[in-house]
């Protein structure tokens, strides 16, 4: 199977989320009434689909391009196993059951990941330092909305005072989300077509 479907896949994904973001976001110009936390319930909410969704696109792909489930455009042989199945290659990922789930995200896992399994030049290796930023800082954000801990809360501060110090006073990552990157584009429409582009040049790798 061409992992170019896969991409394709989650696109469309991605497009229904943008499709609905720019509807709420349209109905909050308008004189329609929303509540604050209906939106920061709403940007939240949309973030974390949006995260999950390319979670589980990283992990399809991991996992599928070990046993060739997909194809790539590359001739180059990029896997230092091959092997058999799905079964095989989670039981190696999780160690014969020690850990309970994959972990691939953010950067810094995946590459970890990736060195045991993959020859250097694989498509996970390609990403430029602002891709690895730019999935670092997602993470950041995911962390801080689905765990709304200390620890989390301090590196969401941190990350506004070092890349958007004049929003240092925003409190939380939905309203941070809901910010202009440009009079048209909210924050969280920048991550999403990010994301998307990540994607899909895992899936071009030649």
């Amino acid at each position: 199977m061409d992992a170019v479907s896969l991409s394709n896949r989650l696109e469309s994904n991605f497009n229904k989320f943008l499709i609905t973001a720019t509807r709420v976001k349209k109905v909050r110009e308008s004189d329609v009434y929303l509540a604050k936390r209906d939106v920061d319930t709403f940007y939240e909410g949309i973030f974390l689909k949006t995260v999950t969704s390319f979670e589980s696109f990283v992990e399809e792909l991991f996992i599928g391009l070990l046993y060739e489930k997909y194809d790539l455009p590359t001739r180059k042989k990029i896997q230092k196993i091959a092997f058999e199945d799905r079964k095989t290659v989670l039981n190696f990922l999780l160690l014969n059951g020690q850990k309970k789930y994959l972990d691939l995200l953010p950067f810094d896992k995946l590459k970890k990941n990736y060195k045991v399994f993959y020859k250097d030049e694989n498509p996970f290796a390609v990403l430029s330092s602002s891709q690895k930023d730019i999935l670092n800082q997602v993470f950041i954000l995911r962390n801080a909305i689905a765990h709304n801990s200390i620890t989390a809360n301090k590196k969401f501060k941190k990350f506004l005072e070092d890349n958007h110090p004049a929003l240092i006073s925003i409190k939380t990552p939905s309203q941070f989300l809901q910010t202009l990157n440009n009079p048209n584009q909210t924050m969280f429409e920048v991550y999403l077509i990010e994301l998307n582009s990540i994607a899909n040049s895992f899936c071009n790798f030649r």
